[in-house]
């Protein structure tokens, strides 16, 4: 072989070797090249809900990505296995580490994240669970939690549909307790039954009007014997002053007969 021959094919190989290094330095960037943003800023809402005697603390986010990897700070500490994730309405993977959500998407769109809170219980019996630091939420409160810590370092609140909002940046402790609203009995008022004195009611036997046999009464006029009054004698007094004097003669009598014996 002709050695100008050799050296050409060398030459084209040579050229042929860069050529392919030049398209992989250009290509490469191009293919590889993967947008990924860090985010903190977005509207984080907090839900407390209480729920027949459970509660139950939901963080809700929303906020706007890019196609590409996104890296989002949660503002709360989730439960895992409650994450969910979707760009414009379609489920999107993502990972959790160490408090970062890393979101994969392939277009751009509308994020939204939603997990239950891994809340803690205290020895006291209260629940809690804290707002990272570098992150703020607007907490809900409802009427039948009770705020123990965290409302102190809100920087706003509002009442939306009888719900207490609160604008709380972290670093924050929220400590809360479930009031449980207790209807009193009512107290009955005695009622006072008076005393009744039993009263005999006598047994009222009814008489038997008898039947009445109408008597016809004859009357007779009695007969009217005459007595016939004697002429009036000598006064009662008269006649005993005789038989007076009659025992008095007799007992003289007697007497004198006595003396002659």
């Amino acid at each position: 072989m002709h050695p100008l021959v050799g050296s050409m094919r060398y030459y084209s190989a040579f050229k042929i070797l860069c050529l392919a290094l030049l398209l992989s330095i250009v290509m490469v960037p191009a293919v590889h090249h993967v947008t990924h943003a860090e985010i903190t800023t977005y509207s984080a809402k907090v839900y407390i809900e209480a729920i027949e005697g459970r509660v139950i603390v939901e963080t809700e986010i929303e906020l706007n990505i890019s196609a590409g990897v996104t890296d989002i700070l949660l503002p709360t500490k989730p439960i895992e296995e409650t994450i969910t994730v979707s760009v414009d309405g379609t489920p999107a993977e993502w990972v959790y580490v160490d408090g970062i959500l890393t979101v994969y998407a392939n277009t751009s769109g509308k994020c939204i994240i939603s997990y239950v809170v891994n809340t803690s219980l205290t020895p006291e019996g209260t629940l809690k669970f804290e707002i990272v630091n570098g992150t703020t939420v607007d907490l809900y409160v409802p009427q039948n939690v009770m705020l123990l810590s965290g409302a102190e370092n809100a920087t706003d609140s509002r009442v939306i549909d009888n719900t207490l909002v609160l604008t709380i940046p972290g670093p924050t402790i929220i400590e809360f307790v479930l009031v449980t609203t207790v209807t009193p009995t009512p107290t009955p008022t005695p009622t006072i039954t008076p005393t009744t004195t039993p009263t005999t009611t006598p047994t009222t036997t009814p008489t038997p009007t008898p039947t009445t046999t109408p008597t016809t009464t004859t009357i007779t006029t009695p007969t009217t014997t005459p007595t016939t009054t004697p002429p009036p004698g000598p006064p009662m007094v008269l006649w005993i002053g005789i038989a007076i004097a009659v025992v008095i003669a007799v007992v003289a009598g007697v007497m004198l007969m006595k003396k002659r014996a």
